[in-house]
């Protein structure tokens, strides 16, 4: 109950300083005091974006919702968040306004920091020819790393320590395969994307990738949130595996689409979620991409039309509008 209420006042708190940002275009004066560091730098960095937007010659207020300068560098991620809600892209992208950190977000990036230390033993320990990790040595891995990322003035978060270890249990018991060749680990692959006149960059950065043999590969993605269906069941046009798909094909196919599979790990019920990568249909993977590319070389950042509860509501005023004025 207290945590609750810590929570909500922390709510308040925030919501009474993004008012004061965007009327004022500064943070208030209170909040320089706060201990919450990551709403500090989250109105602030939206006051200073609102204050450096440019007014129009005519002295006009400033108008805030402007264009993106070609070429883009995109990722999965932004092109996603945009296709969901442009206004959310706009605010975390554009006006760069830093998102704070949940609990399921920072329990992901521990997750992802266990398994590539971990695999990347694994695969040392498999070339060298000594003995192979087991799931003793990953948990162990995983309690270190949780240790490690809570300081002596933190609340411990027992329920997160457990589910980080229930899911690297998981992993290793129902969807490890120790006769995998693991090629690459948390890997970047940057490739040009024309659209629009302009050779844009997209970046995939793929948790993991097996080589199969003969020129085939498993992509993996590791999921430590809900399993939601879309994950277990990915379509032919999903959009993160469709990134992935192009960036393999011009790393490691020449430009020819790649074979092999796709696989969400779902690490919250051990399931699997698989695509085969040639089944992928790559011209709506594409066409979902020129539409991000085109809204935002367009300066189209409107909200979604669905309930949204993310930073959209920070500029929550008529599209195209000018930023309120200073009180």
């Amino acid at each position: 109950l207290a945590a609750a209420h810590a929570a909500l006042a922390a709510a308040g708190d925030e919501l009474a300083a993004v008012a004061h940002a965007a009327a004022r275009l500064e943070p208030p004066a209170w909040l320089a005091g706060h201990a919450d560091a990551g709403m500090r730098d989250r109105v602030s960095g939206l006051a200073k974006a609102l204050k450096e937007a440019k007014a129009p010659p005519s002295g006009e207020p400033p108008i805030i919702f402007r264009a993106e300068k070609p070429p883009l560098r995109l990722s999965y991620s932004k092109l996603d968040l945009y296709l969901r809600c442009p206004r959310c892209a706009y605010v975390k992208y554009v006006l760069d306004v830093p998102e704070g950190v949940r609990e399921v977000t920072d329990l992901g990036n521990l997750t992802h920091q266990v398994l590539q230390r971990f695999f990347e033993r694994w695969r040392g320990d498999d070339a060298e020819g000594r003995p192979l990790p087991g799931v003793d040595d990953l948990l162990a891995m995983g309690r270190a790393a949780w240790n490690a990322s809570h300081g002596r003035g933190d609340t411990p978060r027992v329920h997160e320590r457990d589910q980080l270890l229930a899911q690297l249990a998981l992993l290793f018991q129902r969807l490890h395969d120790p006769r995998a060749n693991i090629l690459e680990l948390e890997h970047e692959i940057e490739f040009p994307y024309p659209r629009a006149g302009h050779v844009h960059t997209l970046k995939a950065k793929i948790d993991r990738i097996d080589d199969l043999g003969g020129g085939r590969f498993r992509l993996v993605d590791y999921k430590t949130g809900q399993d939601w269906k879309t994950l277990r069941e990915p379509k032919r046009d999903d959009l993160q595996m469709g990134v992935y798909a192009l960036a393999m094909d011009e790393r490691y196919g020449a430009g020819a689409p790649v074979s092999g599979s796709a696989e969400y790990w779902l690490l919250r019920s051990g399931e699997r979620g698989v695509v085969d990568l040639q089944v992928i249909d790559r011209e709506k993977v594409r066409a979902k991409i020129d539409k991000a590319i085109d809204g935002m070389l367009a300066g189209k950042w409107p909200k979604a039309e669905r309930d949204c509860r993310g930073l959209c509501d920070i500029l929550d005023f008529p599209d195209g509008q000018a930023a309120p004025e200073p009180a």
